[in-house]
C-alpha cells in the first residue's frame, strides 16, 4: 500500500522532471559522442589527441548511437519535439 501511494506521488510530481532530464542528457550524450566521432557519419571533424584517448570508452556505444542518429524520423516525431 505505501509503495503505490509512493509511486502515485512520484507521478504526480516527479515523472516529468525526471523525464526531461532524461532526455536532455540523451540529447547532450548525442551531441557529445558527434563531436568525438562524427566523421563515422562522414561528417569532416578533425581527431584531436583528447577524443582519441576517449575512444576507447564510448565503442561499445557507438553501434546503437549510430543506430539512434541515421534512423529515418517520422513527420510525428519532428513536430512533437517542436512542440514540446
Amino acid at each position: 500500500m505505501l509503495r503505490t501511494v509512493r509511486e502515485f506521488f512520484y507521478g504526480l510530481t516527479g515523472y516529468e522532471i525526471a523525464e526531461t532530464a532524461r532526455q536532455r542528457r540523451a540529447a547532450c550524450e548525442q551531441v557529445f559522442m558527434l563531436a568525438l566521432v562524427g566523421n563515422l557519419l562522414g561528417l569532416p571533424i578533425p581527431q584531436s589527441y583528447y577524443s582519441l584517448g576517449l575512444l576507447p570508452y564510448l565503442v561499445t556505444g557507438i553501434p546503437g548511437w549510430k543506430r539512434r542518429v541515421l534512423r529515418e524520423k517520422d513527420l510525428t516525431e519532428v513536430l512533437g519535439h517542436e512542440l514540446s
